[in-house]
């Protein structure tokens, strides 16, 4: 028989999607830190969009509820979205959906490059 789920109060609830928003956050920030460069192969860059496409549909997804300001978000956002100028599109295989999806929130910022 299979155990009834755990409930959780909502405070627990809180601090565990604000710890996943505040380490995926600093997850992306490390990929802003270190994009792409000229030594990269086409699995790094693959490798490189995923993980900071996930990191960054966790964020945009929790920073509101968990009262980020806007203004700090953007900023994150930000830096992530203008590496993608960095990014030899010609070295993408596998994650050019999930490129295509950053470079269109990408224009909302005008980054020039894209």
């Amino acid at each position: 028989m299979a155990k009834p789920p755990i409930v959780k109060d909502a405070a627990a609830l809180k601090h565990e999607t604000l710890s996943s928003y505040k380490a995926a956050a600093a997850l992306l920030q490390h990929k802003v830190d270190f994009p792409p460069d000229k030594d990269s192969t086409s699995k790094d860059v693959d490798e490189w969009i995923s993980d900071a496409y996930l990191q960054w549909v966790i964020c945009s997804n929790y920073w509101r509820p968990m009262g980020i300001k806007k203004a700090a978000w953007n900023d994150v956002e930000y830096a992530l979205l203008a590496c993608l100028p960095l990014v030899n599109r010609e070295l993408i295989d596998e994650s050019g959906g999930r490129f295509n999806e950053l470079v269109h929130h990408a224009h909302k910022y005008s980054i020039p490059g894209l």
